[in-house]
């Protein structure tokens, strides 16, 4: 939709996102795919869309120097 903000605008689901990796990786020391799906769960309860896989994509993205290929 255009003009329709992500959640990756929000600073609010930014900090959720944080509280949500940080909480998972200190308290299971990594991130099992268990846990990810379990924060998944926990932003998605807070009224976001972004699944675990688009939080990576983006983590991989704004750590990339080269343009990157993406096959689906």
């Amino acid at each position: 939709m255009p003009g329709k903000s992500s959640d990756w605008d929000n600073a609010e689901f930014l900090m959720d996102l944080v509280v949500g990796l940080y909480t998972g990786a200190q308290t299971n020391k990594g991130l099992t795919p268990a846990i990810k799906e379990s924060i998944e769960e926990y932003l998605k309860t807070r009224g976001y869309t972004t699944s675990f896989d688009a939080v990576r994509l983006q983590i991989v993205l704004a750590n990339t120097k080269k343009p990157v290929t993406i096959l689906t």
